[in-house]
Formats: structure tokens, sequence, C-alpha cells
């Protein structure tokens, strides 16, 4: 061990605290409304995540099923990222908030410093990487149902994470609804229309939730 890497560990160690905090720990923030200042706690980071990209189906009034939100691509794609990763850096049994913590209040080594600091980064690009899309990641939808005008189903994109993943071909935007495999394109006044072609629930309703 080289005095050099008995000095970095403490630094390292703070930075993993502070890097996996920025992502597992509820977010505190003042809120100012009509002059009035208030300090409100949001979730996590990976909290945010998780609950932006799950949806329900049925309901507890005689289990009538509802349209389920068409999935948010990027979100899973995060989610999968950040767990499966999280997994291989501490593989013992439990969630990824749990690992995160064992990871934390384990006993490093200085020469474990190097493998710290690329943990913290990947963190911290995890993060940014969530901020940006919980900013604006979710004014798109995805259907997966064949594109009417020319039958494919699926397409090949890179990811938010650089990845490339298999995707459904139809996405709904605030533009409209386009096949992402030949390009055509439908206007919200061609949705009942659309909505029919391809069987599904009426497409207005998915823009004008407000998600």
């Amino acid at each position: 061990m080289s005095v050099e890497q008995g000095e970095c560990l403490p630094l390292a160690l703070r930075n993993l605290d502070d890097a996996i905090s920025s992502l597992v720990a509820p977010k505190v923030r003042t809120h100012r409304a009509e002059g009035i200042s208030r300090i409100i706690t949001k979730p996590s980071i990976y909290s945010e995540m998780v609950e932006n990209t799950q949806g329900q189906q049925g309901t507890s009034h005689g289990g009538v099923a509802r349209s389920m939100p068409p999935l948010w691509v990027d979100g899973v794609d995060w989610i999968n990222k950040v767990d499966s990763t999280v997994h291989q850096w501490w593989p013992e049994t439990g969630n990824t908030l749990s690992r995160l913590e064992s990871l934390n209040k384990a006993s490093w080594r200085p020469q474990d410093s190097n493998f710290l600091d690329d943990v913290s980064k990947m963190i911290n690009d995890w993060v940014s990487t969530a901020e940006s899309l919980l900013d604006g990641g979710r004014d798109h939808f995805t259907l997966t149902t064949p594109c009417p005008a020319c039958g494919e189903k699926w397409t090949y994109r890179k990811d938010a994470l650089g990845e490339n993943v298999r995707v459904p071909v139809l996405n709904v935007s605030n533009m409209g609804c386009s096949c992402q495999a030949c390009g055509h394109h439908w206007g919200f006044e061609y949705f009942t229309h659309l909505a029919k072609v391809i069987d599904c629930t009426p497409l207005e309703g998915v823009i004008s939730d407000g998600n």
C-alpha cells in the first residue's frame, strides 16, 4: 500500500457517501409561491424514477380494467441499468437500496480507492440522467402495436444510457403519433381514427392526462 492510496481513501469514501445520498436520499427543497416560502420534501431520485415507471391496471371498484399507461422506455432502461450494476457491485441478497447501503458501510481498503471513485462517478452520472429524464423525458409514450403504415412493431435505438435497445415503433408525443421505422406521422386530428385501426384506447386520453 502506498502513502498516496492511504490518503485517497477518506476522500473516496466521502464521495461515495455523497453520490449514494444524491441517488437514494429524500430531497429537501425550498418552494416559494405567492411570497411565501415553504420547505418541502420530495422522494429520492431513485424512488421518483420507480414511481414514474409503475402503472396499474384494474381498479378497486369491481376490478374493471382501465387502460395501462404506455411504457416509459427510458425510465425502465435506467432502472434496469442501475439495479443490475449495483447487483454486480454487491451481489448479496437484497434490493438495490439495501445493497447500496451495504456498499457504503463496507470496510474498504486503500487499494479500493479507484474502484470507489468509479462507483461514485457512475452513480452521479445516473443522477444527472434521471434528473434530465424527470424534467423532460415523459412527454412521449410508446405503443406496443404494429404501425398501420408499414406493419413494423419494433425498432432499435440508443437509450439514455447509450445502449442499443429494442423499442416499439409507434411514439406518441405532444406533436402527434409517429412511426420510428417508416417515419409516417399522424396529427391529433387523426387520433380517433388511428386508435380504431390499432384497436387502442383513444389516443387523446394519453395526451390530455397531463402525463
